[in-house]
């Protein structure tokens, strides 16, 4: 029994099959292992017939032999002794053999005669004499044609029994209907009653039923009919037809083809019935047909012709073409063993009499020279790699019907070899191109302005042993098996520099630095593996936290490499902020993350995640960093003893201190330029060294006197420091609430008595910073002696209302949406840690761009910070 089909042929590598594409992409790599080429016989016949296939014309005539011999059913017969050659032809015969009106067949001579090669027939005829094809002794009725009249052929001579008959018969016919309507729909009776004679014809004599019909099809005129002997038929299998118009606008069926395509044994067949652009000059159209057909030929299942389908045509009989890998349902050549054949209408030059006269002498090679179809496959015009066999026989058209003269009306057409069967195998194929045994004509039917073509041609098929077939299925599926116990992957994870780590640690984390860990994937097994981060799920699925980013996020390692996989780690403001309410050495403070990192057909790995977050003075309140755990009330109550001054943060004192010691002792320094925009970007004259702002900070949270500042830095980097810390408060430096009486208001001393409404911590926090405003200004003043005060003294009040007021009087919470302000994008950007490996995945910090209505908020606070410090500097 033959083994179960394996799948579709995948076009991966094996490594990425599954079990059934590695079982078939094998099957195909040992075919040798279970199939082999056997032989068979191949019968083509086509025939223009001008419409001598219409159900009113007598079919007795055409296949009982009634107009000559019979159509009987042998392949072979015998040969007889050579005939001795008769007297020569002379010159006034030769003129009546060409167009003379008498009956005279010119192919009839005794001369001519040579051995009897009737094709389905055991008549004793000459080659170029009268040869059957088919032959039927019995009447077939059809259903809605009239019934044919039964005659009795003759008398059969026995066959000869070690002669065998063909495996595949088919028939092509051209022009069986020739009607104008036919163009647009064919009278179906047509294709039944060549049907049935096809198969009463096959079936007769003494072996009835040898032959199944298995396909019969028609377009307009063309008809092609196809028959599998009974030896075979149980190797059939996927019959399928198809069709294509290219006559009348390109599309009518006039002109082009029909096809027949099966699957015997393991090979596929494609048998194509061709109807080309007719006249001599049209040779560069029937080179363009012939491409269209291949390109717009679709092939069907064929509907089922029988009563019963037989059981060869059933999905049973399916199994032993089953390892060829269905293809779609395109003409297929690169595939098949196709046979061409039909009208191809390809011609000769020159005129009637010459080509005649040459026809006579037996010239066939020297008329075939100038054979537009052979010069076309010389140059691959078209039919680039079929074959034709050689060609013994006198053209096959133009002939007056009824008669073997040439075309004798008014036109006399040029004879030419318009009647053609061409063959080609898969060029991939283990199968090799048909050898045609017998190419010839057959003239005793005169019907038509055409003689019928036929070809007795062996080819080789590929062959499938169905118990070789099981035997290699094992092997292979028992091969499989070991393979994938031998194709787990296997790795390992190293998490840090200990192998017996269980956590990639990234150390410190600090606002805006970067921490940076690893952990080393390992391939420690015998097969190259993908792997890959796993995404978590969710609305919008991540591999990790926002706040981490890690690379390479995928890969392929082969055994024995490794891959390092660096995690980075920055905070945003948020997440530090939130973080940094925590309190000191609380669980809250450890930022952890798990990331999933998956072997494609193996296992998973959890990969953890952690760093420590080092507290900051940024990203506080003023109550936290003065120590208190609740803000200070506004005012104290009525007859409650007076607690002292609350203290300034010692972060701010440090900063304010730094920046007083500058004025006094740089105070040539300071000027306009310095200090305008220098807490933003891009300002005139506001290049800052954002790593010595980063340092001021930093010396913030260690503590650190003095400050880490230069000459060459000074009141730039201190002003930036200064505006970064009070971007980054929790609440701002003038609470959001209390801003509302500060914006709009003119007044200096409305605006000092507004900032005693605060509460104590916030004004003492305001006040020192006014204080230190008006030092500036005073320092910057007192340094220029030639400038005049009125007008430099309230350039400098806005340069610091500019640098610091947007800051005092922040809109928001801090770092909303994930942005920062200008200044804190910057120094963020600018903070470093130590990373690992020497690489550094830092993604920029976004930078916040206000809108119109924003920027005009902005710029009124900056106003009401001007008219603050303008009240402290009148008292």
């Amino acid at each position: 029994m033959a083994a179960p089909p394996p799948p579709p042929v995948p076009t991966e590598t094996p490594a990425g099959f599954d079990t059934a594409g590695w079982l078939n992409h094998a099957l195909r790599k040992r075919r040798a292992q279970y199939v082999h080429l056997a032989d068979i016989s191949v019968l083509l016949a086509t025939w223009n017939v001008a419409g001598s296939v219409s159900p009113s014309v007598p079919w007795d005539a055409m296949l009982n032999g009634t107009a000559g011999p019979s159509l009987g059913r042998d392949l072979f017969a015998r040969p007889l002794p050579p005939v001795p050659p008769g007297p020569p032809i002379e010159k006034k015969e030769k003129e009546a053999m060409i167009g003379n009106d008498d009956d005279q067949e010119w192919m009839s001579s005794p001369r001519d005669r040579s051995t009897s090669v009737p094709l389905l027939g055991n008549s004793t005829v000459s080659p170029l004499g009268s040869v059957p094809i088919l032959s039927s002794t019995s009447s077939v009725s059809v259903p809605g044609s009239p019934t044919m009249r039964t005659l009795a052929p003759p008398p059969l001579p026995p066959r000869d029994p070690i002669v065998p008959t063909a495996d595949v018969i088919a028939v092509a016919m051209q022009e069986a209907e020739t009607s104008t309507g036919s163009y647009l729909a064919h009278d179906p009776a047509t294709l039944a009653i060549a049907r049935a004679r096809f198969a009463s014809a096959l079936n007769s004599g003494t072996e009835p039923g040898q032959y199944s019909v298995i396909a019969a099809h028609q377009l307009v005129g063309m008809v092609l009919l196809v028959a599998v002997h009974e030896r075979v038929r149980h190797a059939v299998a996927n019959v399928e037809v198809g069709e294509v118009g290219c006559g009348i606008l390109g599309m009518l069926g006039n002109k082009g083809a029909v096809a027949v395509r099966f699957t015997l044994h393991a090979s596929r067949i494609c048998i194509v019935n061709a109807h080309l652009a007719a006249d001599a000059d049209m040779w560069a159209r029937r080179n363009a047909d012939f491409h269209e057909i291949r390109r717009r030929l679709w092939f069907r299942p064929a509907p089922p012709i029988l009563a019963t389908l037989p059981a060869f045509l059933s999905t049973a009989g399916q199994n032993e073409a089953a390892p060829i890998a269905p293809e779609d349902a395109s003409f297929d050549e690169q595939g098949s063993i196709v046979f061409w054949m039909g009208d191809l209408n390809y011609r000769l030059p020159g005129t009637q009499a010459g080509v005649a006269a040459a026809a006579i002498r037996g010239e066939f090679d020297g008329l075939l020279a100038g054979d537009q179809l052979r010069m076309t496959m010389a140059k691959s015009d078209a039919f680039a790699g079929y074959a034709e066999s050689a060609i013994g026989f006198p053209p096959t058209y133009k002939y007056d019907i009824g008669s073997m003269r040439f075309d004798t009306s008014e036109k006399r057409r040029t004879p030419a070899y318009c009647d053609r069967i061409l063959y080609r195998s898969p060029p991939a194929g283990p199968e090799p191109t048909p050898v045609g045994e017998r190419y010839m004509w057959h003239p005793a039917y005169v019907h038509s302005d055409h003689k019928p073509v036929s070809l007795l041609a062996s080819a080789r098929v590929a062959v499938i042993d169905p118990d070789k077939l099981a035997t290699v299925t094992r092997d292979v599926l028992r091969d499989h098996d070991k393979w994938e116990n031998e194709q787990v992957p296997e790795a390992t994870v190293t998490m840090g520099p200990k192998r017996d780590a269980q956590i990639v640690s990234v150390g410190a984390i600090t606002l805006g630095g970067e921490a940076v860990g690893e952990c080393t994937l390992e391939n420690t097994g015998k097969i190259p593996f993908a792997w890959e981060l796993v995404a978590r799920p969710g609305p919008v699925p991540t591999i990790s936290e926002p706040w981490c980013n890690v690379e390479p996020q995928r890969g392929l390692l082969e055994p024995g490499e490794t891959q390092v996989i660096t995690f980075s780690v920055i905070l945003d403001t948020d997440h530090a902020a939130r973080l940094n309410a925590e309190p000191p050495g609380s669980p809250g403070a450890i930022v952890s993350d798990i990331v999933v990192l998956r072997l494609k057909g193996g296992r998973d790995f959890f990969l953890a995640v952690e760093g420590t977050w080092t507290r900051t003075c940024l990203l506080r309140t003023l109550e936290s960093l003065c120590g208190v755990t609740s803000p200070s009330p506004s005012s104290p109550e009525e007859g409650a003893p007076k607690s002292p001054r609350p203290t300034v943060p010692r972060e701010l004192e440090s900063l304010l201190h730094a920046l007083r010691e500058y004025a006094v002792n740089a105070p040539g320094a300071l000027d306009v330029a310095n200090i305008a925009d220098s807490s933003t970007s891009g300002g005139a004259g506001a290049v800052v060294d954002e790593s010595a702002v980063a340092r001021i900070l930093a010396d913030l949270d260690t503590g650190s006197r003095p400050l880490s500042v230069t000459t060459t830095d000074g009141a730039r980097a201190l002003v930036r420091a200064l505006a970064v810390f009070l971007e980054l408060l929790v609440d701002p430096l003038v609470p959001e609430d209390a801003q509302p009486r500060f914006v709009g208001n003119t007044d200096p001393r409305l605006a000092l008595e507004t900032i005693a409404e605060l509460d104590p911590i916030h004004r003492a926090c305001l006040l020192m910073v006014l204080e230190t405003c008006v030092l500036l200004v005073d320092a910057h003043v007192a340094a220029r002696p030639f400038a005049e005060p009125a007008l430099e003294r309230p350039r400098v009040v806005a340069a610091l209302a500019r640098a610091l007021g947007p800051a005092a009087m922040r809109l928001g919470a801090t770092g909303a949406a994930g942005a920062a302000t200008p200044p804190v994008a910057a120094v963020l950007s600018a903070a470093t840690s130590p990373s690992v490996g020497g690489g550094s995945l830092r993604r920029p910090v976004p930078v916040a761009v206000p809108s119109s209505s924003v920027r005009a908020k902005i710029d009124a606070r900056v106003r009401a910070f001007a008219v603050l410090i303008e009240g402290v500097m009148g008292q």
